[in-house]
């Protein structure tokens, strides 16, 4: 039978924003601010505490995560583990199959993107990177290194291939296997050095075939001692692209 948040449940785990502790539970999470007891335990001094049924916890743990991966899924969405234990199970047993690693934070965060979304919806965001000419093992791969790859917006994913792809002439296949260019910002990062890029490339600066992550992941100040400062052209470059920077604001 599901469980029921009732007086009468099994035993819950209490988690307190303000980073109290019951008298109840095991001393790793009474570290970390989470508890588990054999009653429900509700802290009067804060009517925000969460009442967690711990049964998620031991499936978390059986399936080898590690209490401090346990503790982020609680504080970021703690509404994640209020999942049946049907359903709980079945997304972890997903994320498995993808080939995620129990003691990486990027298991934890596939499950956050995995629960965060409908069926249908996942299906949609699947057939927007098709249209982009990924085949199925390619978007599950990205995922894999970078679950936030498919939490992005219809109109995000669109914008950001439309840059690499169609204005940049990068392959589709190259972001599907460097999925964390996806998470940056189009109006702050990408499009501003894209434009250094295709001006370098029009000069005859770097071969159009020139395909790099730094371009786009480097700090600020790497991006400008590696591809702009160095070069004759720095000053002409640097008003290019800190004019689009500008606009961005």
């Amino acid at each position: 039978m599901e469980e029921q948040m009732t007086s009468t449940s099994v035993p819950l785990m209490t988690y307190n924003f303000h980073g109290k502790s019951s008298l109840y539970g095991q001393e790793s999470f009474q570290r970390r601010g989470l508890v588990c007891g054999s009653d429900m335990s509700i802290d009067t001094d804060s009517p925000r505490s969460l009442l967690i049924c711990p049964k998620r916890v031991e499936i978390l743990r059986d399936n080898g995560v590690p209490d401090k991966n346990i503790v982020m899924l609680v504080r970021s969405h703690p509404k994640t583990l209020l999942l049946s234990p049907k359903k709980f199970n079945m997304v972890l047993c997903k994320v498995r199959k993808m080939g995620l690693d129990p003691c990486k934070t990027q298991f934890v965060v596939a499950i956050l993107a995995l629960t965060s979304m409908s069926r249908s919806t996942w299906e949609k965001k699947i057939d927007v990177y098709r249209r982009w000419g990924l085949s199925h093992e390619e978007i599950l791969a990205a995922f894999a290194k970078s679950p936030w790859f498919m939490t992005l917006s219809e109109e995000k994913v669109v914008a950001v291939m439309d840059l690499f792809v169609n204005k940049l002439g990068w392959e589709s296949s190259f972001i599907a296997k460097n999925p964390t260019l996806v998470s940056y910002s189009l109006e702050k990062r990408l499009t501003p050095r894209a434009l250094v890029l295709q001006f370098l490339v029009s000069q005859g600066l770097i071969e159009k075939s020139f395909r790099s992550t730094t371009f786009f992941i480097a700090s600020e100040n790497k991006f400008l001692q590696q591809f702009i400062n160095q070069r004759a052209e720095s000053t002409q470059i640097l008003k290019l692209y800190q004019e689009k920077l500008n606009l961005s604001r």
